[in-house]
C-alpha cells in the first residue's frame, strides 16, 4: 500500500471515529479502537492531530456565526462565497484558507489575528492583524 494511501485511510479512519463513540459492529468501542492506534500507528496519529487543528478553527467559526445568529446561507452571503463552502469549512475536514478566515473575520465586523504561541515563552507574538 502506497504512502499516500496508507494516510488517507488513517485520515478516514481518523474522522470517523471522531463521529462515533460506541460500541463498533465488530465488538470493542470505538473509543478503544481509537485510543489503539493513537498508541501504535503513528501515520493515524498524524492524521488525527492534522484534523483537530482544523476542527477548532472549525469550532470557532461555527460558534462565531451562531453568536451572531447567522446561518450558513447568510455568512456565505457576507463572505462572497457558498454555504457549501461554508459548511466544509464547518465539519474541520480541511485546512482552511487564510483569505476565508479573513473574510469572514471582516463580513462580521472584526478582524483576523495571527500569532504564534510557543509552550514556555511567557508572551505571544503577534505575526499579523489581518
Amino acid at each position: 500500500m502506497t504512502t499516500a494511501v496508507r494516510q488517507r485511510k488513517a485520515t478516514e479512519r481518523a474522522r470517523s471515529r471522531r463521529a462515533t463513540r460506541g460500541p463498533s459492529p465488530i465488538g470493542g468501542t470505538v473509543a478503544a479502537s481509537h485510543a489503539r492506534d493513537m498508541r501504535t500507528d503513528p501515520v493515524y496519529r498524524a492524521a488525527f492531530e492534522r484534523a483537530s487543528a482544523y476542527e477548532e478553527t472549525a469550532r470557532a467559526v461555527i460558534a462565531l456565526r451562531e453568536a451572531l445568529g447567522l446561518t450558513q446561507e447568510a455568512l456565505a452571503d457576507r463572505t462572497g462565497t457558498t454555504a457549501s463552502a461554508i459548511s466544509r469549512l464547518e465539519r474541520g475536514e480541511h485546512s482552511p484558507n487564510l483569505e476565508t478566515l479573513r473574510k469572514i473575520a471582516h463580513a462580521c465586523g472584526g478582524e483576523l489575528r495571527l500569532e504564534f504561541h510557543v509552550p514556555g515563552h511567557p508572551s505571544h507574538e503577534l505575526v499579523a492583524t489581518l
